[in-house]
């Protein structure tokens, strides 16, 4: 029996699963002033290391730009009043920053080779606390190095608890060796994370199990 492409890529979706970026199960702080700061972590987050890096991109009064793992699974973000930065999360080859640390350093986007990811996951899930400001994630995925697909997705001033769905390419989250989450925070934003995952996207999964439940019954003498 011919199967078409849509049934293929249903069973895909069934087989997928939500795969563990990071829980922030590994505690790290740093408070930052200016310019750019890259830091990183060894545990069990995906690829087993954490890099950070820190961005202040405007601070007129003088505050600071922090990030908070109580390594509880609550990771914190705070601006200073007035204060804006990026903070960038990036998952992919081990000690790869081991000799890029510190002040006025920014991220070597390295990466091993091979797949971080398997199965055919196309939502990269931000799992939010809180936010007081509008909060931009972007999501960036590398192989070897070179971009191979990016999105971006807004998490709106006070959401509370939530999700931030970021849709990607499912043959590139398959592929990348390396993924990057850079948190834009505007002006004096304050947010909390809980964590970070790969997930199927639920639509996908809603057809590939309505797809699933007419072949059941095709084959069981159901057809009507």
């Amino acid at each position: 029996m011919k199967i078409p492409l849509i049934l293929f890529a249903a069973l895909a979706g069934v087989g997928a699963r939500a795969a563990l970026i990071d829980d922030f199960s590994v505690s790290y702080f740093n408070s930052v002033q200016t310019g750019t700061w890259v830091d990183f972590q060894s545990g069990t987050m995906l690829s087993g290391e954490r890099d950070v890096m820190f961005d202040v991109l405007s601070n007129p009064l003088g505050q600071f730009s922090d990030f908070d793992v109580d390594g509880l699974g609550h990771a914190i973000f705070s601006n200073g009043f007035g204060t804006s930065s990026n903070i960038s999360l990036q998952y992919d080859g081990i000690n790869d920053e081991a000799a890029n640390t510190g002040p006025g350093k920014t991220l070597t986007n390295g990466g091993t080779g091979n797949a971080l990811l398997s199965g055919f996951n196309d939502t990269l899930r931000v799992a939010f606390l809180d936010n007081d400001h509008d909060v931009m994630v972007t999501a960036v995925a590398r192989l070897n190095g070179n971009v191979i697909g990016s999105n971006s997705a807004t998490r709106f001033a006070n959401s509370g608890i939530g999700n931030l769905d970021i849709a990607m390419n499912p043959n590139v989250l398959a592929s990348a060796d390396s993924l990057t989450f850079v948190f834009n925070g505007t002006s004096s934003s304050d947010y909390a994370i809980s964590k970070i995952e790969s997930v199927p996207e639920p639509a996908s999964m809603t057809l590939a199990a309505l797809l699933l439940g007419a072949i059941a019954r095709r084959k069981l003498g159901f057809r009507k």
